[in-house]
């Protein structure tokens, strides 16, 4: 676990990758949730940091193999400074984006194995289709319907 001056520094340098300028400067992403701190893991990525608000959701990540001192207990009003989302996901990583090409095999096919559907019913508009095709391929859901 973080503490002290060290903590608020990491907290400081996340809160900043909200801008995207910061982030192409200090070579660092930010990744909010469970899922995708879960992936980011699963795929070897270099964690540098999670911050979470609720110890309940470190029961959906391996912690084992993490580097020392890289989790962080926050309250939820930081929480909610981190988080771009109006409802904080209460986990954010902060990991070193990678380059271009580089990027791991997930460590294990089996938990993709259970994909989850989605049935758009009363689709108006494209646009929102089309961002949540985004989100559902990032999220490798197994597929869509449009009722």
């Amino acid at each position: 676990m973080i503490q002290g001056q060290f903590i608020y520094d990491l907290f400081r340098m996340a809160a900043s990758l909200n801008r995207r300028k910061h982030r192409d400067k200090h070579n660092r992403i930010i990744l909010e949730g469970w899922r995708l701190v879960k992936e980011a893991l699963m795929a070897n990525a270099r964690v540098l940091s999670i911050f979470y608000s609720d110890p309940r959701l470190l029961d959906h990540i391996d912690t084992s193999n993490l580097p020392n001192n890289c989790l962080a207990q926050v309250s939820q009003e930081t929480m909610g400074t981190l988080s771009n989302a109006v409802t904080p996901p209460g986990i954010v990583g902060m990991f070193k984006r990678p380059r271009q090409g580089e990027g791991g095999e997930l460590r294990s096919n089996s938990e993709l194995e259970n994909r989850l559907t989605v049935l758009c019913d009363g689709l108006k508009d494209p646009t929102n289709l089309g961002m949540a095709s985004h989100y559902m391929c990032m999220q490798q859901f197994g597929g869509v319907g449009i009722i």
